[in-house]
């Protein structure tokens, strides 16, 4: 995969390639993503982060030809720069290709050899694959939030997850069934 797929932090000069994505997508992302119902990030809104963004907190997934196909976004949670959280968003045409998790993977490194040391994701409950995708990269459920993850104007309950870069699961259960059958 790594042959076909390009991961690299947004630039400037991607905006055109990203409001096209996020266009082509738009119904598929405000069945997943808690901000994106009825609002998808705006041109201004994008030119601003992408003008802003100097530590690489954006970041692209890329067909060969440059053709983007994800979007993961980072934004610090602490003053000392050691902690995120993270969205994602795939193409709905590239889903169920194991392209989230590869370009997780990869990020994950990048982000601990940056000093991040905690990696929270928020996920609807019934947003099954980002659940197997976190799962399957080392997070774990950090806790259960009841109507926490706002979609299309209704909360739902959902979960956060925890990555540590120093820290595994304190959990001896299958998180993955635990998770999967509520």
């Amino acid at each position: 995969m790594k042959d076909l797929l390009q991961i690299r932090p947004a630039k400037l000069n991607d905006l055109a390639n990203i409001l096209q994505f996020e266009t082509n997508n738009q119904e598929w992302f405000a069945h997943f993503l808690p901000h994106y119902a009825g609002n998808p990030p705006s041109r201004s809104l994008l030119k601003k982060k992408l003008k802003v963004d100097d530590t690489g907190m954006q970041f692209l997934v890329c067909l060969h030809n440059g053709k983007v196909i994800g979007r993961f976004n980072a934004q610090y949670l602490d003053q000392n720069k050691e902690m995120i959280e993270i969205s994602y968003r795939i193409d709905k045409c590239f889903v169920n290709r194991g392209i989230a998790r590869f370009a997780l993977k990869h990020l994950l490194l990048v982000w601990a050899c940056r000093g991040i040391n905690e990696i929270y994701a928020k996920v609807a409950d019934y947003n099954k694959s980002s659940i197997k995708v976190l799962l399957s990269c080392g997070f774990w459920v950090d806790e259960f939030c009841p109507q926490t993850v706002n979609l299309k104007t209704q909360p739902q309950e959902g979960w956060v997850f925890r990555w540590s870069a120093s820290q595994q699961p304190a959990q001896d259960v299958n998180q993955f069934d635990r998770v999967l059958s509520y």
